[in-house]
């Protein structure tokens, strides 16, 4: 009667977590915890129950805090056509996979205010989220205003600010001097500028030469957007930032000599530089264009080759890697095949944001000896910290939001499109099997997910806004 009446309303006199083993950035121990009014209230010992306390179990069981993809576009134009999973759908697929808290992007149209972008995408978002979510700001149309509008936006709650060195044929490509314009301010008022780094003039170059030889079907793709054009981006953006210097933030660095030179700045540089990857950079590599599905796994940028991946794999036990997010932009596979024959057209992005925390999981802690600590430091609070939600999120402390995973190490399952609930009939990691899997997910206090079956079907997640 208790839990029934709990669902009902999302609210409780409190929650108690007994026997977890609970992980942060620096720590790990076997503690109770006490939730009320969706906050973490205690940490102990044999805690004690309460009237109305739920309790859930979790002898054997990791607790994460709640995990938060930093990187998403849901239900956003791409290509003629639309990525496939919305606000509640795809949402809902990552409270299924331990993620509480999702950073989108706004879509800015032509000639349209950053103001006006940011509250079209709220709209889209408000109400219709299973998790928690935030916004960074994309800047693609500039006016004579776009540079006032940075105070407002960030007194919003949006302190991110991202631009692209690419898609000139879009019209979301800024130009160098826009760019330094827009560091300068966003430096000033304290926010953060995130850049998708790719030389559009040798991704055009390299387009067009691979069109006039009749090389036009998926699997040149990877050769359109080489690693020399997402290195070229890299060093561009760090010396147009060396005036400003304004904290950077590098997005899904996919290659070797992108990573080295990122990481190379990170360590000499005057002012704060972060590092993204995502999962199908450590995982996938360019055998997977040539399988008969290969079309699907078109994505920018490309995924590259086994020492790219090693690159990467290096560069995350060396901690350069600040976080690592999914870049979640999922298509069904019509939607890709319809232009297998002309790989400039096919609409590019991958599913991932169900399977981020299981994948890693097992591919970096399993398999490759990186601790629970530092998973929890790139998947939760290094992306809490880097985009002003610590520690309302991303760490286990009192009086901290209880976003939480209760995750069972030996849950085994092999990942199929068919068993997750990303709205897209494609997984990447189709067949691979991975040991450890959230088996209950608890988000300000609500327990979403017990028993690996969602609870609810109402979406309550709120807008976070970023803090300074």
């Amino acid at each position: 009667m208790i839990f029934e009446k709990w669902k009902q309303t999302g609210k409780m006199k409190a929650l108690l977590i007994k026997n977890g083993y609970i992980v942060t950035e620096s720590g790990a121990f076997k503690r109770d915890l006490r939730i009320e009014e969706g906050l973490i209230a205690e940490i102990g010992c044999a805690l004690d129950e309460v009237d109305d306390c739920y309790v859930l179990e979790a002898r054997n069981r990791i607790v994460f805090p709640g995990i938060i993809d930093a990187h998403t576009h849901l239900g956003i134009p791409v290509s003629g056509t639309w990525s496939s999973d919305d606000f509640t759908s795809g949402s809902r697929a990552a409270i299924m996979g331990g993620v509480t808290t999702i950073l989108d992007f706004t879509v800015q149209e032509p000639g349209e205010t950053l103001y006006c972008a940011l509250q079209r995408r709220k709209s889209k978002a408000d109400n219709k989220t299973f998790t928690d979510y935030g916004l960074h700001c994309n800047v693609t149309s500039w006016s004579d205003n776009t540079l006032a509008e940075i105070p407002a936006m960030i007194r919003e709650g949006v302190t991110s600010f991202k631009v692209f060195f690419t898609y000139r044929e879009t019209g979301m490509m800024i130009s160098k001097d826009h760019y330094l314009l827009l560091a300068e301010q966003i430096n000033s008022n304290g926010g953060l500028l995130m850049i998708h780094a790719e030389d559009d003039d040798l991704v055009h170059q390299q387009t067009q030469a691979l069109i006039r030889d009749g090389k036009k079907e998926y699997w040149h793709y990877s050769r359109s957007r080489d690693p020399h054009s997402e290195s070229q981006g890299i060093q561009q953006a760090i010396d147009l930032n060396r005036k400003a210097k304004c904290p950077l933030y590098i997005v899904h660095i996919s290659s070797a000599q992108g990573i080295e030179l990122a990481a190379k700045q990170k360590m000499l540089s005057e002012w704060p530089v972060f590092l993204e990857t995502c999962p199908q950079y450590l995982l996938l590599d360019q055998e997977n264009y040539r399988s008969p599905d290969g079309v699907n796994f078109v994505t920018t940028p490309p995924i590259r080759n086994k020492k790219d991946q090693s690159a990467l794999w290096d560069a995350l036990q060396k901690g350069y890697i600040d976080v690592i997010a999914t870049d979640h932009c999922p298509f069904w596979k019509e939607q890709k095949e319809r232009h297998k024959d002309e790989f400039y057209r096919v609409p590019g992005g991958l599913p991932g944001i169900e399977t981020l925390l299981p994948l890693m999981y097992q591919k970096a802690v399993r398999e490759r000896g990186y601790s629970v600590n530092d998973l929890v430091r790139v998947l939760c609070t290094n992306p809490a910290k880097i985009f002003g939600l610590y520690p309302r999120k991303g760490v286990i402390r009192k009086g901290s939001d209880a976003d939480l995973v209760i995750f069972d190490p030996d849950r085994e399952v092999t990942l199929s499109s068919s068993g997750l609930h990303m709205n897209t009939d494609f997984c990447p990691y189709e067949g691979m099997k991975v040991k450890g899997y959230p088996e209950t997910v608890i988000r300000r206090g609500e327990i979403m997910v017990e028993n690996y079956v969602i609870k609810t079907q109402i979406p309550r997640g709120r807008f976070i806004p970023a803090i300074i």
